[in-house]
């Protein structure tokens, strides 16, 4: 038997092993199944990764790039000081005349 042979007999095994454990004639519809508990609760919920994943990293990133970056470093420093201050100081400028010309 060479290495397919070996690896077709493997998932036989696995999948006749499979169907052993789970036995198919006991399962139930989802909406008939009893509610998770313990461990399958835990599992169902995939470890509450999402869940962690938003409350860790997600919201802090959102709140970080609305009110810091948006709100503070965007309309306040880049819009407001190096825009709109260039402008203003441009428009002073473009008023002044040196002592020589007046």
């Amino acid at each position: 038997m060479g290495a397919r042979g070996g690896a077709v007999l493997v998932a036989a095994l696995g999948i006749v092993g499979a169907f052993r454990l789970l036995q198919p004639e006991a399962l139930v519809p989802a909406r008939l199944a009893p509610p998770e508990t313990g461990l399958g609760r835990l599992l169902w919920k995939k470890w509450y990764v999402d869940e962690l994943y938003n409350a860790l990293i997600v919201r802090p990133v959102v709140w970080l790039s609305r009110e810091v970056l948006w709100k503070i470093v965007d309309q306040r420093i880049v819009d407001g000081l190096l825009v709109n201050g260039t402008a203003k100081a441009a428009r002073a400028a473009g008023g002044w005349k040196p002592a020589a010309d007046r």
